[in-house]
């Protein structure tokens, strides 16, 4: 995990991010913060794994695959929409956190 970052925060972040996107727009509000608790569910459970918190890389490739996978599972019928969901939620992640200053972009 990233040192000094609010989860609660950040997930009001990339809500609002997604939210704005327009197609999500159809999914209702439950269902949208639902999939964001399960993507940052994997989100975490991915870096713990790969040691992201002890200094290892944060591959966004691993990562992507990672979330993708629990939230098949997880929203069988949202599968079509899983890929483009989980690119616009790396995304909402890198604008929050940039904004925050806990990453920077050499």
């Amino acid at each position: 995990m990233i040192q000094g970052l609010d989860l609660r925060e950040g997930a009001v972040a990339v809500y609002a991010g997604l939210r704005s996107i327009e197609g999500l727009r159809t999914i209702d509000d439950d269902t949208l913060r639902a999939m964001i608790d399960a993507a940052i569910a994997a989100d975490i459970a991915y870096m713990e794994n790969a040691g992201v918190e002890e200094g290892a890389p944060y591959d966004e490739d691993d990562a992507f695959s990672a979330i993708s996978g629990a939230l098949r599972k997880r929203f069988p019928a949202r599968k079509a929409l899983v890929a483009s969901f989980v690119d616009d939620y790396l995304e909402a992640w890198e604008v929050y956190l940039e904004s925050v200053g806990l990453i920077e972009w050499d």
